[in-house]
């Protein structure tokens, strides 16, 4: 028997009942209804004075999960060329903040029509808040055009959020602006620090700091930040015990895998090979949960895997890498327009003593 809803061979009929059962329910000011009567308008292609009204009216409501609806439009929608529409059936109906809307959106419009994606980040970074500032910046990063982000992260540092702070001092590091990114890095730290324990901020915040120390060519802030964050201790409960001592363990971490992989390269050519593991361990550390230090996998196997999220780029480096990989690190190009600096997995090749790039 059909339901009417998904059936391919609904009759005109019953598409007709459903339109006018939604409509009147709507109509007798059923909040539930409001949504699903919008809904139902523009997944059938009505114009945005058709439906807009009701999403509006529905706005701030609670939906008791008739959201999902809208959310579950949205690849299609976006696919089909109606970003606007998609963006407007979640802002309007305040299932999502604009800028949140925005960003919702413009993941999907990446994905089917990614040459229309700057004026969906432009526009999210035009809201002025934090997130749409950062999420344009990362982009232009993305897209080759480093040099445009640097306003964009400033501009949401200013708003406190010490994520974007970070952002900022990674951004000036990777631009040659050592003490501007020192300073940008120690705002971030005061920033996290200023936030409830439970949100667990200071510590990622501690070793991103460091980070930042280690493109600057600063290994005393890098132990003393390094060595804060191993410091901090947050309730866990106990795992059971075991042995991995024959295992290849890998631990991700995410980081600005291009000024990381510079840094490492410059200890190689100043003879520093043994600091530039001693950072590669403390990386790996914070990578893995604390909890698992008993049983991990002896030095050898130990695998770091750095992400840079903002241009999708992977480098899997042992931690116990040999001063020839951390040499040959010298040769990669990395420099703004070569694919191997945006995009893709960097891994060492012990037979071909090189590291090889795989996009």
């Amino acid at each position: 028997m059909s339901d009417g809803w998904s059936s391919e061979g609904a009759s005109s009929d019953a598409v007709t009942y459903l339109q006018h059962r939604l409509r009147a329910a709507a109509e007798e000011d059923d909040p539930a209804a409001w949504i699903q009567w919008g809904a139902w308008l523009l997944e059938h292609g009505r114009p945005a004075r058709e439906y807009g009204p009701w999403l509006r009216k529905a706005r701030g409501r609670g939906f008791g999960g008739l959201d999902y609806k809208l959310e579950l439009r949205l690849d299609d929608s976006v696919a089909a060329g109606w970003a606007q529409e998609a963006f407007e059936s979640l802002y309007l109906s305040g299932a999502s903040t604009e800028v949140d809307a925005l960003l919702r959106v413009v993941l999907r419009v990446e994905r089917y029509r990614p040459e229309e994606a700057e004026v969906w980040y432009r526009r999210a970074a035009e809201t002025g808040q934090s997130a749409g500032l950062r999420a344009y910046g990362q982009w232009l990063e993305r897209a080759r055009r480093s040099t445009e982000a640097g306003p964009h992260f400033a501009a949401a540092a200013e708003r406190g959020d010490h994520s974007a702070v970070l952002d900022l001092a990674r951004w000036q590091a990777q631009h040659g602006q050592y003490a501007q990114a020192l300073e940008s890095a120690e705002r971030a730290i005061r920033a996290a620090q200023s936030l409830p324990v439970e949100c667990g901020a200071l510590r990622p915040a501690l070793f991103d700091a460091g980070d930042v120390a280690f493109f600057c060519g600063d290994m005393e802030a890098v132990a003393d930040r390094y060595g804060r964050a191993e410091s901090i201790e947050y309730p866990l409960a106990p795992r059971a015990s075991g042995s991995w001592e024959t295992a290849l363990v890998a631990a991700t971490v995410s980081t600005a895998v291009v000024p990381f992989v510079q840094a490492l390269a410059g200890l190689a050519a100043q003879g520093a090979y043994e600091t530039a593991r001693t950072v590669l361990r403390r990386v790996f550390r914070r990578g893995i949960d604390p909890r698992d230090e008993h049983v991990l996998a002896e030095p050898s196997r130990r695998l770091l895997i750095a992400e840079d999220l903002t241009r999708q780029l992977r480098l899997r480096i042992p931690t116990e890498a040999t001063d020839k990989a951390l040499d040959a690190l010298v040769r990669l190009d990395l420099t703004p327009d070569a694919e191997q600096a945006t995009c893709g997995t960097l891994r060492w090749n012990s037979e071909l003593g090189d590291w090889e790039h795989h996009p």
